[in-house]
């Protein structure tokens, strides 16, 4: 049987497809392979290159970034630094900006994504800073918007102003060795402005005293950043806001009042003056007694009875303190209830009997007992028989008490002002 073409080309499609994809296999392997060998090359020479320092061999930056192999090739001779040892005076950077002010854009658009150690230099006076930064373009920014920069460098830009400084970019570097690099800049150039003389930290620098008082100078009276300010309502709003649903604990508030100097707060009982509880601050004091830390101070400095049942003081006191609250009296002393003729009413073995008698508060009874006013315009509230000659005190301050007699000189009635008695005439006389 003769095979005709199209069975033949078939047959060989197999065949085509499994050399194709070997092929294919190949030279994904070679690709493979050289990437290995490139990188592993650039490995080993920067090692080499970076403890033996040989002349003339150069160490091309951002080698250990996976989009930069194509920046490997084509990055620029001129911005090549060597790791040699320098001296001060030869000293050449990279690139100079002879203005920091006028050429912000071009340096921050050099610098993009560019990782190195770079210097400020004062033009009037000579002092300079050198950092060292993954991101260039985002420290000098830094720099430029006083945001986390350095204090002393900031100072500087105030008083001479940035068109009288330039900036150089020492080298670029790879990110592994850039504390160390900027170190060694540090270490030969001894720049002024940096405050700490170890790269990358300023951990364990003691400011000293001269510096310390400058500082707080520079933030007192006109120069604090609030001074003469006030805030507005819209701000007070969001400054609660954020305070709410916060808590101190216990510990916390007895060391805040231990460093503000608090004083100890004693609260006794009023029956037998005895020691109850004692409060490093009027503020654990308020927080127990449930109520605000004015009156806490209040009551602990005339030593008033609070709450009809306690004693604050900032001593402590002996067992026969008698508190010097005007109205003090005792729960147990018995209370005579008297109408406006001087007759006795109602007698209760407390005024706390008292006070659920006429429905109203213990210290309402208490200030009634003590005024010897009218209390609810017919009773006479005391502590004591009254003698012959008691005359009640009007409480109204709108006139006398007035009193209504027959014409049999008989009492008839009292009444604390001229508009009750006038009614009382008037319901009299209709009904005469």
């Amino acid at each position: 049987m003769i095979k005709s073409p199209l069975f033949f080309f078939i047959s060989i499609i197999p065949m085509i497809l499994f050399t194709a994809i070997m092929g294919l296999e190949i030279a994904i392997a070679f690709i493979q392979a050289m990437v290995f060998i490139i990188l592993t090359s650039s490995y080993l020479r920067d090692s080499i290159y970076l403890h033996n320092s040989p002349p003339k061999r150069l160490i091309k930056p951002h080698l250990t970034r996976l989009n930069s192999l194509k920046s490997i090739y084509s990055y620029p001779s001129q911005l090549i630094r060597s790791y040699s040892t320098q001296s001060k005076s030869t000293i050449e950077p990279i690139k100079v900006y002879n203005n920091a002010d006028t050429q912000k854009s071009e340096i921050l658009r050099d610098n993009t994504d560019q990782s190195g150690v770079y210097r400020w230099i004062n033009k009037i006076n000579g002092k300079s800073y050198i950092g060292s930064a993954v991101n260039i373009k985002a420290r000098l920014n830094s720099h430029y918007s006083n945001y986390r920069s350095n204090l002393l460098l900031q100072q500087a830009f105030k008083k001479y102003g940035l068109e009288n400084f330039s900036v150089q970019i020492l080298e670029y570097c790879d990110v592994t060795v850039l504390i160390d690099r900027e170190q060694y800049y540090l270490n030969l150039l001894s720049p002024e402005y940096n405050i700490s003389p170890t790269a990358g930290r300023t951990t364990g620098y003691k400011h000293t005293k001269k510096t310390i008082e400058n500082m707080s100078l520079t933030r007192k009276g006109v120069n604090h950043p609030l001074y003469g300010k006030k805030h507005s309502v819209e701000s007070l709003i969001r400054m609660k806001e954020a305070q709410l649903g916060k808590t101190t604990s216990e510990e916390t508030r007895k060391k805040m009042s231990i460093t503000k100097g608090g004083s100890l707060i004693y609260l006794y009982s009023v029956e037998e003056i005895t020691l109850l509880r004692t409060f490093v601050s009027s503020y654990l004091a308020a927080d127990y007694l449930k109520c605000s830390d004015t009156t806490v101070m209040k009551y602990a400095k005339s030593n008033y009875i609070f709450k009809d049942q306690y004693i604050l003081s900032f001593s402590l006191l002996e067992s026969d303190f008698t508190p010097t609250l005007p109205n003090f009296i005792k729960r147990g002393s018995t209370v005579f209830v008297y109408s406006l003729q001087s007759v006795l009413l109602h007698t209760f073995p407390s005024y706390t009997a008292a006070t659920k008698f006429f429905n109203s508060t213990d210290t309402t009874i208490i200030r009634y007992i003590r005024s010897s006013k009218v209390f609810q315009d017919q009773y006479i509230l005391s502590l004591e028989s009254f003698k012959s000659d008691f005359i009640p005190v009007q409480a109204n301050t709108q006139g006398s008490i007035i009193y209504v007699y027959s014409l049999n000189n008989q009492l008839l009635n009292s009444f604390t002002s001229a508009t009750k008695a006038a009614n009382f005439l008037v319901v009299l006389i209709k009904q005469l």
